[in-house]
C-alpha cells in the first residue's frame, strides 16, 4: 500500500480505533479461505488451536492478536499476509 493511500485512508479512525475496513477485509479473506478448504468454523478453530470465539474475526469483530492470525493462517495453509 502506498504512502498516499495510507494517508488518504488512515489506519486509525475516531478515538484511535482501527478503521473497520481492515477488520472486514481480514474477515472476508478468512471466511473465503475456510470455505475453499471445506471447513466449518468449529473445525478451523480446532485445527488452528484457537477458540471458536476467536473466529469472530470472520465477521470483522474483535481485535485478534498476531498470534491468533498466524495460527488461523497456518490452519488455512496460507501466510498471515495472504
Amino acid at each position: 500500500m502506498s504512502q498516499s493511500t495510507l494517508g488518504q485512508r488512515g489506519l486509525k479512525g475516531q478515538g484511535g480505533r482501527p478503521k473497520r475496513w481492515i477488520s472486514r477485509r481480514v474477515g472476508n479473506q478468512t471466511r473465503r479461505l475456510r470455505a475453499r478448504r471445506g471447513l466449518t468454523r468449529k473445525e478451523l478453530a480446532r485445527e488452528a488451536h484457537v477458540s471458536e470465539r476467536a473466529l469472530a474475526l470472520e465477521m470483522g469483530l474483535g481485535n485478534p492478536s498476531v498470534q491468533v492470525l498466524r495460527q488461523v493462517a497456518g490452519a488455512l495453509e496460507c501466510s498471515a499476509s495472504d
